[in-house]
């Protein structure tokens, strides 16, 4: 991420490309990871007090993982 806003984010189907290639992206799918991907990534922006610009792909691959293996609800 880069640019004048380093605190904007976007998920959903905000993707360009040709028309073909579009065919593949208007699932549901797309939007919910996009979308799962830049909320993670404001949160660790937040924990870290960084600018959102500042997160790399690798955390938040990395907190996503750690996300998967916690147990949200408890016996």
């Amino acid at each position: 991420m880069g640019g004048t806003h380093r605190n904007i984010g976007m998920g959903g189907r905000c993707m360009s490309g040709s028309h073909e290639a579009l065919g593949a992206l208007r699932v549901l799918g797309t939007a919910m990871a996009t979308g799962e991907a830049i909320g993670i990534a404001a949160a660790i922006a937040v924990d870290q007090g960084i600018s959102l610009a500042e997160v790399t792909a690798e955390s938040v691959r990395a907190r996503r993982k750690d996300l998967m293996t916690t147990e949200f609800i408890q016996p």
